[in-house]
């Protein structure tokens, strides 16, 4: 038996347990960094929540005055055609205005109906679909026209608009073409010419307003509508 030195039995340590403690270095192939996941993690618990969307409601209800930016006739127009509007007037939610004015209003042509010769007045109903809300995107809309800028028009409750009546017009019409014949009769028979010219200028009347149609339905570019909400408007 020999005694180990100690500067050997030093030696011999450092060569069996060096490679052991540097093998994780070497099968990592790099020495090993501490991880920086709690650091992230960190960083991810102190972010600030993003600021939630607020959903803007105006309630059912609500009137929208606008302005047709095209005409519309039951002459001219069909059903199924579109048409635009706009905002006359700026739509406030809680004192802030959530629609400008000048934002348009789309809408179609539901039914459309020209007056009869000799009944029937002429009639137009008018859907709206969609209004262009501040951010520029259509927003769905469904509301009802209560007022339209047309004399003596007369709208239904469900917003369909009727031209005015025509009956006093071909009244006159009558009166006047048989008041014509009658002073014709008058003047070439008399009394007996008077009475037989006043019959036939009478039946000439009618047979004129029977051949002619009632007054046409005319919306004018710029007409004033005025619509009530018949759901509430979301707008986001």
């Amino acid at each position: 038996m020999f005694a180990i030195r100690p500067c050997l039995r030093k030696g011999l340590v450092l060569g069996v347990l060096g490679p052991l403690c540097a093998g994780p270095y070497w099968m990592m192939g790099s020495p090993m960094r501490p991880s920086s996941a709690p650091e992230n993690h960190a960083q991810e618990l102190h972010k600030e929540p993003q600021a939630e969307k607020r959903l803007l409601v105006i309630p059912a209800g609500t009137r929208l005055k606008v302005r047709l930016v095209e005409p519309l006739s039951t002459r001219r127009n069909q059903r199924g055609e579109t048409f635009e509007a706009e905002l006359s007037e700026e739509v406030h939610v809680e004192g802030a205005t959530v629609i400008a004015r000048g934002n348009r209003v789309g809408g179609v042509i539901a039914f459309i109906r020209r007056a009869g010769r000799i009944s029937g007045r002429a009639e137009i109903l008018l859907r709206f679909l969609d209004i262009e809300a501040s951010s520029g995107t259509r927003v769905p809309l469904q509301a009802t026209l209560l007022e339209v800028q047309v004399p003596n028009s007369k709208i239904s409750g469900t917003g369909s608009v009727k031209a005015p009546s025509g009956k006093s017009r071909d009244a006159a019409k009558v009166g006047t073409v048989a008041g014509v014949a009658s002073l014709i009769g008058l003047l070439g028979g008399g009394g007996r010419g008077a009475k037989a010219g006043a019959i036939v200028g009478g039946a000439s009347g009618v047979a004129g307003v029977l051949t002619t149609r009632g007054k046409d339905l005319e919306l004018g570019t710029e007409s004033e509508l005025v619509l009530r909400l018949d759901r509430d408007l979301l707008l986001h």
